[in-house]
């Protein structure tokens, strides 16, 4: 299996790398300045989860993840394979009893 990323890697100019450095600086002093600064982007983020929109794709991003539906669907099977033979055991159970 071939380990190349499928996205190549954007290749920055210095000047971009700076501006990312400056901006990162100036978001860390500002978090570390105002103590509010942190619960205002986490409610700001918990409210745009909230809209129809982000909900519907979270909704399609979970449908999405085929190892969890496989063992649900694993899980749902092993439970009415369960209940057969339950079944089955209790009919076995009337027939000796009679």
């Amino acid at each position: 299996m071939d380990n190349t990323p499928t996205k190549p890697k954007k290749i920055l100019t210095d000047e971009e790398k700076e501006k990312r450095r400056e901006y990162n600086r100036a978001y860390m002093a500002k978090r570390r300045l105002e103590p509010d600064f942190l619960a205002r982007q986490q409610e700001a983020c918990r409210k745009s989860r909230q809209r129809p929109e982000a909900k519907e794709k979270e909704r399609i991003r979970n449908l999405q993840r085929d190892r969890s539906n496989y063992f649900c669907e694993r899980y749902k099977k092993q439970k009415e394979r369960y209940e057969e033979l339950t079944k089955q055991i209790e009919e076995m159970e009337q027939k000796i009893k009679n």
